[in-house]
């Protein structure tokens, strides 16, 4: 598994960061942008580095199909909104990563 840090970003600069780990840079990005969307009412936008590495989202799209992807990306993306929801950061005031967590525990 590698580490990959996902920033947040509003019209003020970084809104929120959040570590994770993913076992390759595709499976990252759907963690990313699943996140992304999650938290869209308070972030515009989101980049994502992989170290000193940054992890071009628009280049990257699933090998797999995107149920496979989302099956392997599932449990990182649960433990990730529930890490930005504790924090610090302005992201953890998002009442849609609210609404999606709520969601997700309902599938459950």
């Amino acid at each position: 598994m590698t580490t990959y840090r996902l920033y947040f970003r509003d019209s003020m600069g970084i809104c929120g960061r959040q570590d994770f780990e993913a076992s390759d840079d595709r499976t990252a990005a759907f963690v990313a942008e699943t996140l992304s969307d999650a938290c869209s009412d308070i972030s515009g936008g989101c980049e994502l580095w992989q170290g000193s590495r940054p992890i071009d989202l628009g280049v990257l799209r699933p090998a797999q199909s995107a149920d496979e992807v989302r099956a392997r990306a599932q449990e990182i993306v649960v433990e990730c909104e529930e890490a930005i929801q504790r924090s610090q950061w302005a992201i953890a005031r998002s009442q849609r990563l609210l609404e999606r967590m709520n969601g997700l525990r309902v599938k459950r």
